[in-house]
């Protein structure tokens, strides 16, 4: 007789390996990743389309266009928010479409 574990506990698992996952201890690889994953949140919103990302020691620079102030407010904060991040330089414009 075989037991299944329910997919609610494979899926906490998963996750929770996720959330402590490290960072590379190579400087450019980190940015890569920092890089990766601030445009990946991104990506699920397309008022961050025409935005750019690039990270360098840590250091993001956002370039690129959004329609209203607060829209640059929460693409500079959700830079802000991913990990490894020491600093956002924001280079956005705004512009209504």
């Amino acid at each position: 007789m075989t037991r299944t574990i329910p997919a609610v506990l494979v899926l906490g698992v998963a996750l929770a390996s996720c959330a402590g996952a490290r960072r590379s201890e190579d400087p450019v690889a980190r940015d890569q990743e920092v890089t990766r994953d601030i445009c990946w949140k991104y990506q699920a919103d397309d008022r961050f389309a025409r935005i750019q990302v690039s990270c360098r020691d840590g250091v993001v620079t956002l370039e690129g266009i959004v329609t209203t102030p607060s829209d640059r407010e929460e693409a500079e904060g959700i830079a802000r928010g991913v990990t490894s991040v020491r600093k956002v330089k924001s280079n956005l414009q705004v512009r209504s479409r």
